[in-house]
């Protein structure tokens, strides 16, 4: 296997030197009699060293990937070098995880909801009736928070594959999400444009038993189904991934209407209940598009949407019949039948506010 991979990456070289001093090369086992030059460095010892190279690359992406197929073997590799790419486009930051400190034993949905209510609790205390701007700073020095923050070390403990139900899983990642965005904002003092600092969805983490997350680990790889983030066309978990284990397997496109990412345009937060999952989902749902989200003007053939729904998400509704379908479900009478019509309506996309409020 690692032979096959570097002897590809030694041929490629080859005739890469071949064509920089225009010279055929014979590609097969034994070295060209030719000795080419580019500048003052001859090729030969330069392919020797990009073998000894992809030798030593090879042998770890296969001490990496572990026993797996050979597809397997280049999806991982894939990942690694897409992620790392991404890192370092959005200058991801090396800190320490946010809910680091003494662990508690356990990790159950009552933590998540427990971390939930003390931001609902929080927000209502801090935020201005007149300009609904939030007051991050008077939050970092709240008892709010410091019980946040306690609250969150208990995640440090147990095993969230203990979490028996679909349910379970899916209403205490959204409060994981939710929490870890506000615990971010606050940490950081995140301001302004959120655009401006999408280094915090890579960087800031919690350790959720053995597991390290990260908004995008959370939402991307695992409320998400493990699909690809916005910027690169790869999963977010490889396939040796210990983490791959958390993905829920049957995703619901509607997390999207609960996941508050800090902006003002982002659905508002709330406290989700297994037993009432399903409820609470619908009912966010229907919030979001009433409140905005979706405007249909049946007279002039025009649908206005959310950009939430744009290319970032909606394959996501596939699995539910499509986008149109779900917007016709969540619409009023006249509305869906103007969505189920097959006329040839305009789709205009609303502006989406990424600034915090703060």
């Amino acid at each position: 296997m690692s032979r096959l991979c570097y002897r590809y990456a030694v041929n490629a070289l080859l005739v890469a030197g071949s064509v920089l001093v225009d010279e055929p090369v014979d590609t097969q086992k034994t070295r060209p009699k030719r000795k080419w030059t580019f500048g003052e460095v001859r090729l030969p010892a330069l392919i020797m060293f990009a073998e000894v190279i992809c030798r030593a690359a090879t042998r770890w992406l296969i001490r990496e990937a572990g026993p797996v197929s050979i597809y397997a073997f280049f999806e991982t590799a894939w990942i690694r070098l897409t992620q790392s790419m991404l890192d370092i486009f959005l200058r991801r930051r090396r800190i320490p995880d946010l809910n680091a400190g003494e662990a508690g034993d356990v990790v159950s949905h009552d933590v998540a909801d427990g971390l939930n209510r003390n931001i609902a609790v929080a927000l209502v205390r801090h935020t201005s009736i007149d300009t609904h701007s939030v007051d991050y700073a008077g939050l970092r020095n709240s008892d709010e928070f410091v019980e946040l923050v306690d609250c969150s070390r208990s995640l440090c403990g147990g095993d969230p594959l203990e979490l028996e139900t679909g349910d379970d899983r899916l209403a205490f990642w959204i409060n994981i999400y939710n929490a870890l965005v506000l615990h971010t904002l606050i940490e950081f003092q995140i301001r302004g444009n959120l655009l401006d600092h999408r280094w915090i969805f890579r960087s800031a983490r919690y350790a959720v038993g053995r597991y390290r997350l990260s908004l995008d680990d959370i939402e991307h790889g695992i409320l998400r189904g493990n699909k690809s983030t916005s910027f690169v066309p790869s999963k977010t978990f490889a396939a040796n991934d210990q983490r791959r284990a958390l993905v829920i397997a049957d995703p619901a496109p509607r997390i999207h209407f609960a996941l508050h990412c800090g902006a003002r345009s982002c659905p508002p937060v709330a406290a989700y209940d297994p037993q009432h999952i399903d409820d609470q989902l619908e009912s966010a749902a229907r919030a979001f598009l009433e409140g905005g989200g979706m405007v249909v003007e049946t007279v002039t053939g025009v649908l206005k949407l959310s950009s939430l729904l744009k290319k970032w998400y909606r394959a996501d509704f596939d699995r539910v019949g499509g986008l149109t379908e779900f917007l016709a479900k969540h619409a009023t009478d006249d509305e869906a039948e103007f969505l189920r019509s097959g006329s040839n309506f305009r789709v205009e996309w609303l502006d989406y506010d990424w600034s915090v409020a703060s």
